[in-house]
């Protein structure tokens, strides 16, 4: 009997203490401690916090491994440090039993550049202290060496939260009633263990800032926000039919409420140096001052703070100029009601279609070929004295070139194209022309050039014979390939001082050898009506593989596997607008304008 009564004791012995695990923060690649962004510096703004290789082989820590740098000065806060932002729960939540003798001391490898107090510090998911310890002395004793370092927990209030612990704090220069520290005190972290009963898992590793996407931002995935800041509650929530995103001001004393994105924007390189986004007060009057601001590192320093207002409480469009001389930088960070009077904010707005210039325009309105001149945007002005234009042969958008009656013996027209020549199966590129004056005799030149107005990597001269619509098929060879700039000179050689005639041109397509391409007429497509309030016919010579339909934001709104020669596509649910669908057909792809009505 006394047997089996010892037995269930350690049963429920195993059982109460089966979750009790270690806890290892090491920093490696693929573990959540691993990700820079799920560290973040206090106070004063010290550098951000980096996962680098161990810098120094020695000591406790010989292990060619990862590590957390933190760096600090003598202007930040005598408690500065290191810490995982206890809303994102990053590491998972834990439970520290005291009476779990295993759950009673924490240690670390330290590695400073000079000798110093360390402090710990955990919290709870709701913002409040599990317990702190920055009384033990407890610091290194050499200096550019690694040392285990050890704090004994059993001193700890019990009476605490202790449970739902989400947070981990490191003090890594504590100078409380001290000397200030001297300039870039240089910490190094690594191998934090502690034990305590897990009560959730942690999430999977975030992306790092380089690898989060870019512009827009649809909201369509939580990827793209990081969690609301200054007592903030962000969340995605449906408006309609959108995915959007919900800020919540904290009813405390904050005068803002905060939402951070992971969106790594390039601001180095865009056509009008602005960012356009739509946003909603859902209560109050809709009366409010906001800030739009980019930091270099998470909670770093800001680069640039583009204030703006709202007025009532319906979707409204912002567009705010960043002017020039920007880069890239891993946070942008909206505050609403960002100082407003009153000790708090506690309003509510709704956030959507975060967009850039040039990253919506090179990811869906500059295509690769073929051109239809459906779009102006295929098209940069015409060159040397030439005008160019979009005009309507028939019922088709074609490209005009008119020649200047000045000294130039050709007009010149270029494209918007990015055409990519190097992987193509017969090397060979196809368009139709049309000489609209003079006899049709004419000697002309497609270029490529490598950047705008750069050298020619490849000339092709062709000729034209009539007045009528042909087709001029021209092989290009092998070894080119991707060039920005395409150049179609007309006229290009002829006797005489100038050249002011007219051509028209259409269906700019490289071919693959194995399309369906009959006589080497261009592949058809159409598209009706035009505009359309339920359904969008489209149709081709050859088979459509699939279509994309983006909003003129550059948000992907339906995307469709077709495999056929036609499809009517059902778009009663679209907002009314103007959108663009980018259609595929074995190695060509093209795109087209369609109104939802």
């Amino acid at each position: 009997m006394k047997k089996y009564i010892i037995l269930f004791i350690l049963l429920i012995s195993f059982v109460g203490y089966s979750q009790q695990q270690q806890y290892h923060l090491d920093f490696e690649d693929g573990t959540p401690s691993g990700v820079a962004s799920n560290w973040f510096t206090f106070d004063n703004n010290p550098a951000a916090a980096e996962v680098v290789d161990n810098p120094d082989l020695d000591g406790t820590n010989t292990t060619a491994s990862k590590v957390l740098k933190v760096v600090v000065g003598p202007n930040n806060a005598f408690y500065a440090g290191v810490n995982n932002g206890w809303s994102e729960k990053a590491f998972g939540t834990w439970k520290i039993d005291m009476a779990v003798a295993s759950n009673l001391t924490l240690s670390m490898d330290v590695h400073k550049n000079h000798v110093g107090t360390i402090g710990i510090k955990m919290g709870t998911a709701g913002q409040g202290t599990s317990f702190q310890i920055t009384n033990q002395n407890v610091g290194n004793t050499v200096v550019d060496e690694w040392q285990t370092l050890t704090w004994d927990l059993s001193g700890i209030n019990p009476n605490g939260e202790l449970t739902n612990i989400s947070q981990m704090v490191v003090f890594v220069d504590w100078t409380e009633g001290m000397p200030n520290r001297a300039e870039g005190t240089t910490v190094y972290l690594d191998n934090i263990k502690f034990n305590a009963e897990k009560l959730t898992d942690a999430p999977a590793p975030d992306l790092d800032p380089e690898d989060r996407p870019n512009l827009p931002l649809d909201f369509s995935s939580s990827n793209q926000l990081l969690p609301g800041g200054d007592g903030a509650v962000t969340s995605l929530v449906v408006d309609g039919t959108n995915d959007v995103l919900q800020i919540v001001g904290a009813a405390a004393a904050w005068d803002h409420a905060k939402a951070s994105f992971k969106n790594n924007v390039d601001l180095s390189d865009n056509d009008n140096n602005t960012i356009t986004f739509k946003i909603k007060p859902m209560n109050g009057t809709g009366t409010g001052n906001h800030l739009l601001k980019f930091e270099d590192g998470v909670a770093g320093p800001a680069v640039a703070e583009l204030p703006f207002t709202t007025t009532g409480t319906e979707w409204q469009t912002i567009t705010l100029d960043f002017g020039t001389g920007l880069g890239n930088y891993p946070t942008m960070v909206l505050f609403v009601d960002s100082g407003d009077a009153g000790a708090n904010s506690s309003d509510t707005f709704l956030v959507d279609d975060i967009a850039g210039g040039t990253l919506v325009t090179e990811e869906v309105i500059l295509p690769n070929l073929p051109f239809d001149f459906s779009s102006s945007n295929q098209l940069m002005p015409g060159g040397d004295g030439a005008v160019t234009s979009l005009v309507v042969d028939g019922t088709n958008d074609v490209l005009q070139i008119v020649g200047a009656a000045a000294a130039w013996d050709h007009a010149k027209a270029s494209f918007k194209d990015n055409v990519d020549l190097s992987d193509n199966d017969n090397n060979t590129i196809t368009f139709k022309i049309k000489p609209m004056n003079g006899t049709g005799t004419g000697n002309h030149l497609l270029k490529f050039e490598d950047g705008v107005a750069g050298p020619a990597v490849a000339e092709l001269p062709f000729t034209t014979t009539g007045t009528e619509w042909q087709t001029i098929t021209l092989d290009f060879g092998t070894g080119l390939g991707n060039y920005p700039t395409m150049v179609l000179f007309v006229d290009s050689g002829d006797a005489g001082a100038g050249s002011s005639d007219t051509f028209l041109v259409d269906d700019i397509a490289i071919y693959s050898a194995t399309a369906d391409v009959r006589d080497n007429n261009m592949l058809n497509i159409s598209m009706y009506p035009n505009p359309t309030s339920n359904r969008l016919n489209i149709s081709a010579q050859n088979i459509i593989k699939s279509a994309v339909i983006y909003n003129i934001l550059g948000k992907q709104v339906m995307c469709l596997e077709i495999n056929k020669n036609s499809e009517s596509i059902d778009v009663s649910s679209l907002a009314s607008g103007m959108y663009l669908i980018k259609y595929s057909l074995n190695k060509i792809t093209g795109t087209a304008k369609f109104i939802k009505q």
